[in-house]
């Protein structure tokens, strides 16, 4: 054992040293190269400027040649500093001196005023005006005609055209569509539930609870889609209706159903076998189902204007929904049988006919001479619940969300 880990360390070792003969050498070319880089972004010269001539050690360095200025520079003050620089230098020589003595051209500037040329402070005052700014076009200030074509398209294209006067017609009609957060309220009726007792204020049943319900079932999403209409009664008072289809429903936890439980072959619910069976929580072999109610809502409401704007308004909107059945995908509890049933809209236990009720604050902006659309935070609650009797459960459905869509103004 011992001498295999010799064996290991050593060739861990011979490749440790290796790796340092390689990598050493690449390291340091590395370091070069960065100083080099670093030392030509600086001075601005490449490997090619150096000179590795020995003469060039002891050389003295030779003045550099004066540059020519770029020809057809329109700039007035580059042009006289220039004439002041191009002055010929006089070389003074004198019997001591050992090197000739450089001395520049004295020029004298003299002082004159143009009277005649200073800009009033009231041209000032012109000149830098925001009208005379916001006349001037922004793509007179770039080069490039693809930037040019750029910012005229900016300054001629609006999402809203600021010139627009909306016209307001008689009528209008339009399409909405509402994501939504569906629940229920839940309740019992008593006097319907199979073997329930009372103490007081206290009732006891061996059946599902109204506790038990609420600490399972959980809110969803559904949506409401329809068309829309309207006639406009006064500048502030419009009625509408249309025909929508609207979802509610909920979420439940349940689990399957023990086909081995004697009660599971005794047992039925308007012709339907059970399928599941209630789960207290979400314990384990616990399964969520979305039970989904569906309508055709006829809503007869109206909408007041409470503040009002050149293109654009806010509202109060109010209605009544006349509801049909459309639609049941759902589980039903029974309460003798202490089991859940699948459920659709052909059965006799739900409600086919109901009225419901719908609250929402409406912001609407024009967007074309006769074209509004809008957003509409919205509340609306089913004044009836989605059982018939003499089902002991009383459960109204709800929905919170917001209708979004668009008006088209006619004559």
């Amino acid at each position: 054992m011992g001498s295999q880990q010799n064996d290991i360390q050593e060739n861990i070792s011979s490749r440790s040293t290796l790796a340092t003969w390689l990598l050493t050498p690449a390291i340091l070319g590395g370091m070069a190269l960065f100083g080099f880089q670093t030392y030509s972004l600086l001075t601005g010269k490449s490997f090619t400027d150096f000179d590795f001539k020995i003469g060039t050690l002891w050389s003295t360095q030779e003045a550099a040649p004066v540059s020519r200025e770029t020809e057809g520079s329109s700039n007035l003050a580059s042009s006289i500093l220039r004439e002041l620089i191009a002055e010929p230098l006089e070389i003074m020589a004198t019997e001591d001196a050992a090197i000739p003595q450089v001395r520049r051209k004295t020029v004298l500037l003299t002082k004159e005023n143009h009277t005649d040329d200073i800009i009033k402070s009231e041209q000032v005052k012109e000149l830098f005006s925001s009208e005379t700014i916001t006349v001037n076009s922004i793509s007179a200030s770039f080069g490039n005609k693809q930037i040019q074509k750029y910012v005229e398209r900016m300054q001629n294209d609006y999402l809203i055209d600021p010139a627009l006067v909306p016209r307001h017609g008689s009528w209008y009609v339009g399409i909405s569509f509402a994501p939504s957060v569906c629940y229920r309220n839940f309740g019992y009726n008593a006097s319907n539930v199979p073997g329930i007792m009372r103490d007081g204020n206290t009732e006891y049943t061996f059946g599902l609870t109204k506790n038990e319900r609420n600490a399972t079932d959980k809110t969803i999403i559904l949506y409401t889609i329809g068309l829309d209409f309207g006639k406009r009664i006064s500048s502030k008072l419009s009625l509408f209706s249309g025909l929508h289809y609207a979802q509610y429903g909920e979420q439940l936890h349940v689990r399957a159903a023990d086909d081995c439980d004697p009660n599971f072959a005794m047992s039925s619910f308007m012709g339907n076998k059970p399928q599941y069976e209630r789960s207290v929580g979400e314990s384990q072999g616990s399964l969520p189902y979305t039970n989904k109610y569906s309508f055709l809502e006829i809503p007869l409401g109206a909408s007041y204007a409470v503040k009002e704007y050149s293109k654009s308004k806010i509202s109060i909107n109010t209605a009544v929904l006349i509801q049909k059945l459309d639609h049941v995908n759902a589980l039903v509890y029974d309460f003798d049988t202490d089991y859940y049933y699948w459920m659709n809209s052909k059965e006799d236990i739900f409600r086919k006919y109901g009225l419901g009720a719908s609250i929402g604050v409406s912001f609407s902006q024009y967007v074309g001479e006769r074209l509004e659309v809008y957003a509409t935070p919205q509340f609306k609650y089913n004044l009836h619940s989605t059982f018939n009797e003499p089902y002991p459960i009383t459960q109204n459905q709800y929905t919170g969300g917001i209708q979004v869509g668009f008006k088209q103004q006619l004559f």
